[in-house]
């Protein structure tokens, strides 16, 4: 594989680098900060396909000031360069703050295929783990079927630190699983990162439908918060497994175990 400078220079042959740092905080794939006599870049070299769809909606997203602009990428080397957000991985957030972002990207327009939870749970049937949760993830899939569903473009992976806490607001990164969804996949996945209380749920939940102008009963919304608030842990506490993340798998496994809803 080409290196760092030579993946660069495709697309800013113009500017001198004056600097590449290793970042060593990406799970799946590799990511350098760029900077040049011009300005800093985050360049990714994925270690998947190329997520073209994604990378097009995000640059979308980026105008509207919730995602790092996309400056150009190469299905050749797999690579793309982004713009480098300085700020930190927001450990802890203003729910008031972070709704508005949520709302912008769920109602962003996308004709994207919508996430099939069932079919994503098959890449987990050879785990042992599985076996385990097995009937419960069956119990639940079947609940939120049942359920009418609230769709959205939704960021399918918001953990802690694809959300950067930056002097103009939250901005979100790494949007590579990014495609149509039910928003409460989303909603689960901020409660779960940010283990939200009872009452913080409540709260996320009520500005959230203010704000998107969904209507929904406060009893029924908690509910599917907590159907889904399992379906996303237990795919986190599935990849981080299948990874080899011991001490990230932990903690999901922690979260599932706070997963409670009526049966």
């Amino acid at each position: 594989m080409a290196n760092e400078i030579s993946l660069f220079n495709h697309f800013r042959p113009q500017e001198k680098i004056l600097k590449s740092i290793f970042l060593s905080n990406g799970l799946s794939n590799m990511n350098y900060h760029i900077i040049t006599d011009k300005q800093h870049y985050l360049l990714k070299c994925y270690r998947n396909r190329l997520p073209l769809e994604q990378l097009n909606a995000q640059n979308e997203l980026a105008k509207i000031g919730i995602a790092p602009k996309v400056y150009g990428f190469n299905p050749m080397t797999n690579a793309a360069l982004f713009d480098y957000i300085a700020g930190e991985t927001a450990s802890h957030i203003s729910i008031s703050s972070i709704v508005v972002p949520l709302v912008q990207l769920h109602q962003f327009p996308s004709d994207s295929a919508c996430l099939n939870l069932s079919t994503h749970f098959l890449l987990y049937q050879d785990l042992a783990e599985y076996k385990v949760f097995e009937q419960k993830i069956n119990r639940v899939l079947a609940l939120i079927e049942a359920l009418p569903k609230n769709l959205g473009f939704c960021h399918n992976d918001l953990v802690m630190a694809n959300i950067i806490n930056n002097t103009n607001g939250f901005i979100m990164i790494d949007f590579e699983y990014a495609q149509n969804n039910d928003i409460f996949f989303d909603l689960a996945a901020v409660s779960s990162s940010y283990q939200l209380n009872k009452k913080q749920k409540l709260r996320l939940l009520k500005l959230y439908f203010e704000y998107s102008g969904l209507s929904m009963t406060k009893e029924s919304a908690f509910k599917k918060l907590s159907l889904f608030s399992f379906i996303y842990n237990v795919l986190c506490y599935f990849w981080y497994i299948g990874e080899g993340y011991k001490e990230a798998a932990k903690l999901a496994l922690s979260q599932l175990h706070n997963c409670n809803f009526n049966k």
